[in-house]
C-alpha cells in the first residue's frame, strides 16, 4: 500500500478549520512537576534505544489541559516532535475501532469473531504474524491480545463512511489537517485503517482521543458526546485487561494502581512506502482506571533489532508505569 501521506507535518496544536471549531487538544497548563517527571522517563527509556528520540504527553483526563509535553533526542530542545510529527499510530487506534463498531451496532464486545486470514468474506486482511490464536476471538480478546485480523475485519463490516466519521469524532483525520487516505478506499485499505495503518495521528491527537475515553465518551475538549457512555466504560474496562498479564501490555501495570492503555507498533515509512527500519512503539493510557485523572501518551522511534524490544509494550509501556508511580506518590504526597 502506498503511503506517500505518511510524511505529512503538521503542527496539531493550530485550529482544525476556520469558523472557531475545536483545538485538537484544551489549553496547555504546563505543571514542571509533571513535565520533569514525564522527560525524566522519556530521557531514562530513550537512552536505551539506538535513535534516542522519543516524545510524550501527559493530559487532563477531565479538563483536557496538557499537563507536560516533553521530547528527547531531536535536533533543538522543542516541542516540535509533540506537536508537529504525523506517525502511523498502529494498535493504540484498535481501541477506537472497537468503540465506532460497539456503538454503531456492528458488534458487541462480547461478538466472536474468525481468526482465520483467508476469509473470503474480506480481501486481503493483515496478517496476525507467528501468533496463533483460537479458531474465533471476541471483540475484547482481539483487542487484549490486539488481533490484527480481527480488527480488520471490524473495520471492513464497519465500512468506509462510518468509519471516516467515527474517527473524526475522535478527533482523527479532522479537515484541513488530514491525515487520513482520500476515499474512496479499497478493502484491502480500510483493513489496514482498524489496525491503525494508512492513518496519520498526533500523540496531542491521541491523548485527546483516549480523553474521551476516560471521560465517559464526552470529548473533554468541545465537550460533545462521542460514543455512549455504555460503550466507553465497555472499552475502558477492556483497555484494563490489556494493562494486566494476559494482555501485550503487562509491563504498563503499577501495583495498588488500576492503569488502561494500548500498545501499539508500527514501521516508519517514507514517501513511497520506503522505509528505514526503525519503528514507532507507543503506548496510551490513564490513570486510575476507575477515576481518570491522567492521560499519558509515550512514543519510542528504534530499530527492532534482537526480540521485542521495539514494541510499544516494552519502552513506551515501562515509561508510562513510571510516571503513573511517580505522579502517585506526588498525590498521596500532597493528600
Amino acid at each position: 500500500m502506498k503511503k506517500s501521506f505518511l510524511v505529512i507535518v503538521f503542527l496539531a496544536t493550530a485550529a482544525f478549520a476556520e469558523g472557531g471549531t475545536p483545538r485538537s487538544h484544551g489549553e496547555t497548563s504546563i505543571d514542571r512537576e509533571v513535565q520533569k517527571t514525564l522527560r525524566d522517563a522519556l530521557v531514562r527509556y530513550a537512552d536505551t534505544n539506538d535513535t534516542g528520540r522519543a516524545w510524550g504527553v501527559v493530559m487532563d483526563a477531565r479538563a483536557g489541559a496538557v499537563r507536560g509535553i516533553a521530547e528527547t533526542g531531536f535536533a533543538s530542545e522543542s516541542t516540535d516532535g509533540v506537536e508537529c510529527v504525523c506517525y502511523e499510530p498502529g494498535s493504540v487506534l484498535k481501541p477506537f475501532i472497537a468503540a465506532i463498531a460497539l456503538d454503531c451496532g456492528v458488534a458487541e464486545i462480547g461478538t466472536k469473531y474468525s481468526t482465520a486470514r483467508d476469509d473470503k468474506r474480506y480481501d486481503d486482511l493483515p496478517s496476525d504474524g507467528g501468533h496463533v490464536w483460537l479458531d474465533e476471538m471476541t471483540v475484547g480478546d482481539a483487542l487484549v491480545k490486539s488481533s490484527n485480523v480481527v480488527f480488520g475485519k471490524l473495520a471492513c463490516d464497519i465500512g468506509q463512511d462510518r468509519l471516516c466519521r467515527g474517527l473524526r469524532s475522535f478527533g482523527f483525520c479532522e479537515k484541513p489537517l488530514s491525515g487520513c487516505p482520500k476515499r474512496p478506499w479499497s478493502d484491502a485499505t480500510t483493513s489496514r485503517i482498524g489496525i491503525g495503518e494508512g492513518i496519520a495521528v498526533t500523540a496531542l491527537q491521541l491523548a485527546r482521543a483516549y480523553a474521551t475515553l476516560a471521560n465517559g465518551g464526552v470529548d473533554v475538549v468541545n465537550s460533545n458526546r462521542v460514543i455512549s457512555a455504555g460503550t466507553a466504560k465497555a472499552i475502558c474496562r477492556t483497555l484494563e485487561r490489556v494493562a494486566s498479564k494476559e494482555g501485550t501490555a503487562r509491563r504498563a501495570a503499577v501495583e495498588g494502581v488500576r492503569v488502561a492503555g494500548k500498545t501499539g507498533t508500527m514501521q516508519r515509512f517514507f514517501d513511497g512506502g520506503s522505509t528505514d527500519g526503525l519503528y514507532h512503539a507507543t503506548f496510551a493510557g490513564f490513570f486510575p482506571a476507575d477515576d481518570p485523572k491522567h492521560v499519558i501518551v509515550t512514543t519510542f522511534e528504534t530499530k527492532r533489532g534482537d526480540g521485542l524490544m521495539h514494541q510499544g509494550g516494552y519502552r513506551p509501556a515501562l515509561a508510562f508505569s513510571e510516571i503513573v508511580k511517580r505522579l502517585t506518590r506526588k498525590e498521596n504526597a500532597h493528600e
